[in-house]
C-alpha cells in the first residue's frame, strides 16, 4: 500500500488533478490538500481549478472522502481564525 499527498492542490488544473488521481495504485491512498479560496492560478485559469472540479465530480463516489475545514479547525496561531474572518467578510 502506498500513500501520496498533494499540498496546494488548489493550484492544479483539472488535467493535473486527473493525471495525479489516475496514477493511484492498488491499495493506495491519495490526499489532495488545498483551499480553493487561496488559488494562485491566473484569473483566466480559475475556472479550470482541478481541486474544485474533483470535489464536484467525486463527492458521491464510494471510497472517496471529502473533508472541508472551517476557520475553527485552524491549528496555527489563535490569531489566524480572526485574520481569516476579516478577509472573508
Amino acid at each position: 500500500s502506498q500513500s501520496r499527498y498533494y499540498d496546494e492542490s488548489q493550484n492544479l488544473s483539472i488535467s493535473g488533478v486527473k493525471t495525479a488521481l489516475t496514477r493511484l495504485g492498488k491499495d493506495s491512498k491519495m490526499i489532495l490538500l488545498g483551499d480553493t479560496k487561496q488559488c494562485d492560478l491566473k484569473e483566466s485559469m480559475r475556472e479550470n481549478n482541478g481541486l474544485a472540479d474533483a470535489v464536484n465530480k467525486l463527492q458521491d463516489l464510494e471510497d472517496v472522502g471529502i473533508i472541508e475545514f472551517t476557520p475553527a479547525d485552524c491549528q496555527r496561531s489563535s490569531l489566524i481564525p480572526h485574520i481569516l474572518a476579516r478577509y472573508e467578510d
